[in-house]
């Protein structure tokens, strides 16, 4: 028999340290939280719901809203176990997925993977970030915790973690899948939303001299990347001047006519192209404020934190500022056949060893997060 699931974005508190603030009407990138959540969710072809709490539902159209159930002995909504119990009890879902609408940068993959994942006989299952801190917040669960859920409502235990104690609860580490623990910021404050505010994606460099193999690596660690649900933009510099506008398309008719820059679109994509001299990489960062992470190609004497690359036949010494380097990529091998570069005092990788590079890049990314103010 095929299980109903559904999604739920579920209400905060009374936002007292934002002064009352509803927190699923912040915005940030031009979306509401809840609407970008809810984007998310729309993706994977799942019912949304909202679960309402002490502030009025979101003017989303077509979410279909959950009030909280009232609770004996209580004058108003109990917290997230509340939310929990009203939308199993209002719905005929089978699985609920529940996010916080303070997670403005909740990625479909987090809800996926864990219905993956999912086992019969099992009553929940959530993330635990690489800090060791659960997430029942980002969790999924089964119409099997109900009877519990009831009973922790009838003894006033609102605490979910003992709720989850009385639960088969399985817990799936975002290290072991490799996704970045940024995803679940939860906006808590004023200070965390400002970081939020001013936060950009993480850029990272793939360096070394040439017919090292950077475009290969780049190639296979988007592939990497890609697969566990994260964004990534490329920005890959040209030595050599490059035609932009194919010859006999309608853009390159315009160009030929005198125009200085033209830009093509569908409702899906765009390409832009216009005559500047003087470009660099920065220029194009914030052409991607949604990625999750920017490579570029290149860069070896750039500042950017980067993966220098180094082949026996090409290269054998390291010619990046040792300062910016995060690791090194390289078939030299010591007597044991373990990659090694002299002097080294970061990480050594061989070419073939993609999931170690993808897991020092991920980390990267939330170190990243955290410099820039997020909390994790």
């Amino acid at each position: 028999m095929e299980l109903k699931c559904g999604a739920v974005i579920l209400a905060g508190g009374r936002g007292s340290r934002f002064g009352g603030v509803n927190k699923a009407e912040l915005s940030y990138l031009g979306k509401s939280f809840c609407g970008r959540i809810r984007e998310e969710f729309d993706r994977l072809g799942m019912d949304c719901f909202f679960s309402a709490g002490a502030y009025p539902p979101p003017e989303e159209s077509g979410l279909k809203v959950i009030p909280d159930l009232p609770v004996e002995g209580e004058e108003g909504p109990i917290g997230p176990m509340g939310g929990i119990l009203s939308c199993f009890e209002q719905t005929r879902c089978d699985l609920l997925f529940f996010v916080s609408c303070d997670m403005p940068l909740f990625h479909r993959r987090m809800a996926a993977r864990l219905l993956e994942l999912w086992t019969p006989g099992t009553d929940a299952l959530v993330w635990r970030t690489r800090s060791g801190r659960l997430q029942p917040l980002c969790g999924l669960y089964a119409r099997s915790c109900l009877p519990a859920l009831r009973e922790c409502a009838e003894q006033g235990d609102y605490r979910l973690m003992h709720f989850l104690g009385k639960i088969s609860c399985a817990q799936v580490e975002t290290s072991a899948e490799q996704i970045p623990d940024f995803w679940f910021c939860n906006v808590n404050s004023k200070e965390t939303y400002g970081a939020l505010s001013g936060f950009r994606p993480p850029v990272l460099a793939v360096s070394g001299t040439k017919n090292t193999g950077k475009t290969t690596l780049l190639e296979r660690l988007v592939v990497s990347l890609t697969s566990r649900g994260l964004r990534v933009a490329v920005v890959k510099h040209d030595g050599h001047d490059f035609e932009a506008d194919v010859p006999g398309t309608d853009s390159r008719r315009m160009q030929e006519a005198g125009a200085y820059g033209t830009v093509v679109y569908s409702d899906k994509r765009y390409l832009a192209v216009k005559e500047e001299p003087g470009l660099c990489a920065a220029d194009f960062l914030n052409l991607f404020p949604e990625a999750d992470l920017i490579l570029l190609e290149g860069q070896k004497y750039s500042a950017y934190p980067k993966l220098e690359l180094l082949r026996r036949d090409v290269s054998a010494a390291p010619v990046c500022p040792q300062e910016t380097v995060l690791a090194y990529v390289t078939d030299l091998m010591d007597g044991q056949g373990c990659p090694v570069v002299e002097g080294a005092e970061v990480p050594v990788f061989c070419f073939d060893q993609l999931e170690r590079i993808t897991a020092l890049v991920v980390d990267f990314m939330d170190s990243e997060a955290r410099r820039g103010g997020l909390e994790l």
